[in-house]
């Protein structure tokens, strides 16, 4: 291939910046490990993953709540059980994999988050492109999914080797909009950070991301009905794909979308309501007591830390360093007031974005980064959904390239920001009172990242106010 100049689709500098910030932070934090660690095995303490014992536990989690019967936990003689804090439908998951061998759910979700990531470069990124373009893109983002998957323990040199491929692609002299937006791309979000993260610990943002890519994917293609039904057995399953509905496009047969989905999250949530093992007023008690212990030991203490990406955990780890050592207090105090703030800016955005009739990506991007930084506690493994948002964002800068100096500036620090925001951020470790808690540089770094795309994506968006978006 012949390196393109003037024939580079509009959008391919931004892609280009995308590429490189993911492959250049994600090097840096894989030297990191080695010249901390003496190894590139991630598992470690401090490395990029959690430890191996700890591998797929929140499924295995949810598989045991289901199947007990009483999955928020009970009240008994002998003491108080707590389950896991997610909506009923999640436990439909886990009931109907709790009737497969062990292998069987695994091998479901990696395949279908690795079909996932392929479909979103593939159909939803590069939609006006050739066949060959969209098969290449999709094979590529689906094999550097699997690859990363069968590759957990060495994932940090895996990640190192595909960092180089994509870095040798911009710069090794075969520099072109189909390698980079085919191969670079997809190969830089299979193995991305937070896909990786999502598939060691199996929890099931894996199936809320599927389920919105396919939502995505169907809305593109005229199916509103059929996606609607798919969006509400992601509501179902984890509540906040809630504030995503905000992303519709499509004015005409809004209202019976709303109903379809809304109808199927009410339905499956009937379903794992029907299967447990609680009248309705041990549910309801049920489920406050797990509420109320996840926030005591995942929000308030320390539990929840390792690996966050919520700016509700910086704070703490900087009230820590500078030397307010009671930290339980502090966060006690600082959680009364967050968790209300937080709903009001949440909503607050969402109305924004609406009232303002942003792009669909924006909306979608915006909220995506408020529900990652702004909740008192999120995962690694809730930035996947920035991968569904950052692919709407390419597609529509392919149909509506940037026009003016400014945007194009914008679009160049959009995408250098997401490309950070979906990079390993675990240059050091941290020190904590508490020396069993894996801390990292991520948790402190990952927050500001996400709050940058937010900002940079609510910016872009309204310079395409004057655009008619219907």
């Amino acid at each position: 291939m012949t390196r393109q100049t003037t024939a580079e689709p509009r959008p391919f500098a931004a892609v280009r910046a995308l590429v490189l910030t993911m492959a250049g932070v994600s090097l840096l934090a894989c030297l990191s490990v080695w010249f901390r660690l003496h190894t590139f095995n991630g598992t470690l303490f401090g490395g990029l993953l959690f430890d191996p014992g700890m591998r797929f536990s929140d499924l295995r989690d949810i598989i045991n709540a289901a199947t007990s019967g009483i999955p928020y936990g009970a009240e008994t003689v002998t003491g108080t059980t707590y389950g896991p804090t997610y909506p009923p439908g999640a436990f439909v998951i886990g009931e109907i994999f709790s009737h497969f061998p062990s292998t069987f759910p695994k091998l479901i979700l990696v395949s279908l988050t690795a079909a996932a990531v392929g479909a979103l470069f593939g159909l939803v990124m590069l939609r006006t492109e050739d066949t060959r373009r969209r098969i290449l893109a999709f094979a590529t983002g689906t094999a550097a999914t699997l690859l990363g998957a069968l590759t957990l323990d060495v994932y940090t040199l895996v990640l190192a080797i595909g960092s180089l491929v994509a870095i040798l692609i911009l710069f090794g002299g075969w520099q072109s909009w189909p390698l980079t937006a085919c191969v670079a791309l997809p190969l830089m979000g299979g193995l991305s950070f937070p896909v990786v993260f999502a598939i060691d610990r199996l929890n099931l943002d894996l199936v809320v991301f599927q389920l919105m890519a396919l939502t995505v994917i169907l809305l593109n293609s005229r199916h509103g009905k059929l996606a609607a039904g798919v969006f509400g057995a992601a509501m179902a399953i984890k509540a906040y794909p809630v504030y995503f509905a905000v992303a519709d496009p499509h004015r005409h047969g809004r209202w019976a979308r709303i109903t379809i989905a809304g109808g199927t999250a009410i339905i499956l949530t009937l379903v794992a309501v029907t299967n447990m093992n609680y009248t309705p007023q041990e549910l309801i008690a049920a489920f406050q007591r797990s509420s109320i212990y996840f926030q005591q030991h995942y929000v308030i203490a320390s539990e929840g830390m390792g690996y966050g990406a919520s700016l509700f955990i910086a704070a703490k780890i900087i009230s820590l360093k500078l030397g307010n050592e009671a930290s339980v207090a502090f966060a006690t105090h600082l959680y009364s007031l967050w968790k209300f703030a937080v709903l009001i800016v949440t909503l607050g955005l969402a109305m924004i974005v609406m009232v303002l009739r942003l792009p669909p990506w924006c909306r979608l991007m915006v909220m995506v980064c408020a529900l990652i930084s702004l909740a008192p506690s999120s995962g690694a493994y809730r930035g996947t959904m920035l991968l569904v948002a950052l692919a709407m964002w390419l597609a529509e800068s392919s149909r509506r390239p940037s026009n003016t100096r400014a945007t194009i500036v914008i679009d160049l620090m959009l995408a250098v920001m997401l490309g950070a925001a979906l990079s390993p951020l675990t240059f050091a470790q941290i020190p904590w009172f508490e020396p069993t808690v894996n801390l990292t540089s991520y948790s402190l770094i990952a927050p500001f990242a996400v709050l940058g795309v937010l900002a940079l994506a609510l910016l872009r968006g309204l310079s395409d106010r004057r655009r008619p978006l219907y």
